[in-house]
């Protein structure tokens, strides 16, 4: 039966070489661009806006060049059900005609096929999961843990490099790769439920995989500490308990390696931490009850999209009209309806609160699959709640790790879901031209 079994994945994945190849280009963007300089002249936030382009270049080529893998994609689009596309349609359009009427409509076309690339990517990885799921998800969660175990190396030997030379650590010394620690929340938020889902995978191979991936969760609760991320923090916790709300015994299985990694991590941190200066700038009583002046870029964004409430000011104008204190708002919401204007902002909203209630209840009528599915609809539910919880303190949106994530979490989320008018037989049965 293993024999059988393997024979089946080598089939699979010699008919599906080019899209495990993108998706593999995927998991080197998450695990070499945060730890390596691959562009010396340029900054941290510019080497991977660079390389996410290229990643979503390369994935549009395949669709362009390849005539079965366009014609696999429009189907995957049309089976979106129907006021979905026209929810998407008149977002496109609106933005569009809010570019054209923007004060600079050059940025705001670029941040209109930013979009819609990030977009495509989405529909594109639920197509590769119609394809390749099993493997995809292995590349996924093998990425993952990789890019994991790069930052807590480069962040422990940083650690104790300063240690040993009796100075006390800064947060933002400790977290190479990013120019602000905040920009490194933006990328591990999405990923806790999914090293939850790495652990109840692959610690059935060995006994000794899982203790070294619970390991890798404390270290990675107690990074999240260090860098003073409230929201963060907030949003994960959140998203976690939302999760055991809605799942209740289902979740358990993924709750429970975050539940220990979460103590331990708070430990470790203490122990590392508690004595040094680097403590005051983390989660403290006093840094509880500060805005950090969010409220002043929120009441920016409020006054922006009153004065243009149908299209906004245009994507990527929240920075032309406003102080320089910051790109943007640090509020999802707040910043389509600024820079989209209102009615796509409300096409958003009703668009996510549709697909998260659409997920739980198609979760209910299919609780006799397998469990290791279930895990991973539980999973990557989590993992949206937290991007987006986080999004509404945090420019999630904007940047280039998180936008990718998102994008690869809506589309898995999209190729899972069984939506009714997919030509199922059409794409499991399809092979692409390599």
């Amino acid at each position: 039966m293993n024999l059988f079994k393997l024979s089946a994945s080598a089939k699979l994945i010699s008919q599906n070489t080019v899209p495990i190849l993108l998706f593999l280009l995927f998991g080197l963007f998450i695990t070499i661009t945060p730890n390596f300089d691959l562009i010396p002249s340029a900054f941290a936030y510019d080497q991977k806006r660079i390389f996410q382009l290229l990643l979503l270049t390369l994935t549009l080529s395949w669709l362009i060049f390849s005539r079965h893998a366009l014609q696999l994609f429009i189907e995957t689009l049309f089976s979106l059900p129907r006021l979905v596309r026209y929810g998407l349609i008149t977002i496109f359009g609106l933005g569009l005609l809010s570019s054209l009427m923007a004060a600079s409509t050059y940025h705001a076309l670029l941040e209109l096929s930013l979009f819609t690339l990030l977009f495509c990517y989405a529909l594109t990885i639920s197509l590769y999961w119609q394809l390749v799921g099993p493997v995809l998800l292995s590349i996924l969660l093998v990425a993952i843990l990789v890019s994991v175990i790069s930052h807590e190396a480069s962040f422990f030997a940083h650690y104790f490099a300063i240690i040993s030379l009796h100075n006390d650590p800064n947060p933002r010394t400790l977290f190479t790769g990013y120019d602000h620690p905040r920009f490194f929340n933006q990328f591990q938020i999405w990923t806790f439920p999914l090293i939850s889902l790495a652990i109840l995978k692959f610690s059935r191979s060995s006994t000794l995989i899982r203790p070294l991936l619970y390991v890798m969760l404390t270290g990675w609760w107690t990074m999240l500490l260090a860098t003073g991320g409230r929201g963060a923090a907030l949003a994960i916790i959140c998203s976690l308990l939302l999760t055991f709300i809605i799942f209740r015994q289902q979740s358990r299985a993924l709750l429970k390696p975050q539940l220990i990694a979460a103590i331990g991590g708070v430990l470790l941190y203490l122990a590392l931490f508690l004595q040094t200066p680097a403590h005051t700038y983390a989660i403290s009583p006093y840094r509880l009850t500060t805005d950090s002046n969010r409220l002043l870029l929120w009441s920016d964004a409020i006054k922006l999209a009153n004065e243009s409430p149908i299209l906004g000011a245009g994507p990527q104008h929240f920075s032309y009209y406003t102080s320089l204190m910051a790109a943007h708002p640090h509020n999802a919401i707040l910043q389509f309806a600024a820079e989209w204007g209102i009615p796509v902002t409300l096409i958003v909203i009703a668009l996510s609160f549709w697909g998260l209630f659409a997920w739980r209840k198609t979760y209910r009528s299919r609780t006799q699959e397998e469990t290791e599915k279930q895990h991973l609809w539980i999973a990557l539910f989590t993992s949206l709640l937290a991007g987006c919880g986080y999004a509404m303190v945090s420019g999630v949106i904007v940047m280039p790790m998180a936008q990718t994530l998102f994008a690869v979490i809506a589309g898995l989320m999209l190729g899972l879901y069984p939506f009714k008018n997919r030509d199922a037989h059409t794409i499991s049965n399809s092979v692409l031209l390599t």
